[in-house]
Parts: structure tokens; C-alpha cells; sequence
């Protein structure tokens, strides 16, 4: 099962829901939401857990930062799991700093990791500019990933979904499916 993170998604929670809906595609998911707890079918392949603050992490998976960090304490001890935020968020910055985990930085950036290029909110490619190591250890060398979606995406929550799906080892030939 793939452990997805999210922190500091406040307000609609777009990110939340683009990256369920994107993982979706590929396998059951269930979600854990504030008080809420939701399998959408069968066995979980993707555990997704949405938080405001940032906390303790001591399991294997993904930490994705949104744009909004609620609270960030002075000191957080966090093991174990890739990071993936926006290259522009000081908060998430500091705190991958100071935990000292490995981190995939996204953006519109020609400095970030991860990128898009041709994207119109419906489609467009994941540009990965860097050499990659997924969480199931695979090298994924610099290419470009089709990207596709049902319904229009904010540019943010494109580039963390498709890096989930690359980091999960989710097979990228064929593109991916956002929404």
C-alpha cells in the first residue's frame, strides 16, 4: 500500500481531491479526512491521509505539502518519506530542511525536479528534469509524461499528482490520468 500525506490543504481541499481522484485511476483508495475515514472499494492500494499540521512522521510514503501549512511547529521529527512541494512554499521548505528527508521540488520553475510543459488545465506533460528515485527504489531518468484530465486542474495540484503516481512506481508509458 502507498502512504500519500497531505499537509496544509486547507479551505476546498482541491489538492486533496485532485490526488484521490488521480490515484483512483489506478487502484482503491481510502482516505483519512479530519474525523472521517472513507475506502472507496475493496483492499486499499493507496492510503491518503489529509492534515493541517504538520506532525511526527515515522512511516514510509509520501509527505505533500499544499500551499497552506496551518501550523509549523519549531521542532517536527520526520522519517522515512519523499517530500513533494511547490518550490515556492518557505514553510514546507524549511521544514524538509530542517528534517533532512530527500524532497521532489515542483513548479513552473526550469530549477524544479519536477515541471509541466504544454499544460491548458486539461492536458499537458509532466516534465521530470532530474533523475528520480521512486519509493520502490527505481531510477526514473529525466522525460516527459503525458498528462490528461476529466475535468480542469489547478497547475500545483497537476504536477504534485503526476509526481505521486511516478514516486508510487505507477507505470508512466501510456501517461497518466489526473481527474
Amino acid at each position: 500500500m502507498n502512504t500519500i500525506m497531505i499537509c496544509g490543504d486547507c479551505g476546498e481541499r482541491i489538492l486533496t481531491k485532485t490526488i484521490v481522484r488521480s490515484c483512483s485511476h489506478y487502484g482503491n483508495v481510502m482516505t483519512i479526512n479530519g474525523g472521517s475515514v472513507n475506502c472507496l472499494s475493496g483492499h486499499p492500494d493507496f492510503l491518503i491521509i489529509s492534515m493541517n499540521a504538520v506532525c511526527d512522521i515515522d512511516c514510509e510514503g509520501i509527505l505533500v505539502f499544499g500551499e497552506a501549512l496551518c501550523q509549523v511547529p519549531e521542532t517536527v521529527c520526520i522519517k522515512k518519506v519523499c517530500a513533494v512541494t511547490d518550490q515556492e512554499n518557505t514553510d514546507a521548505l524549511s521544514v524538509i530542511r530542517q528534517s533532512g528527508i530527500p524532497a521532489v521540488g515542483c513548479s513552473m520553475s526550469g530549477k524544479a525536479s519536477v515541471s509541466l510543459s504544454c499544460f491548458n488545465g486539461m492536458s499537458g506533460l509532466l516534465s521530470v528534469q532530474r533523475k528520480l528515485l521512486t519509493i520502490g527504489k527505481r531510477v526514473i531518468e529525466p522525460c516527459e509524461i503525458r498528462l490528461t484530465a476529466n475535468n480542469p486542474i489547478e497547475v500545483y495540484s497537476a504536477l504534485a499528482a503526476g509526481c505521486i503516481l511516478l514516486l508510487c512506481d505507477i507505470p508512466y508509458t501510456t501517461g497518466y490520468i489526473l481527474s
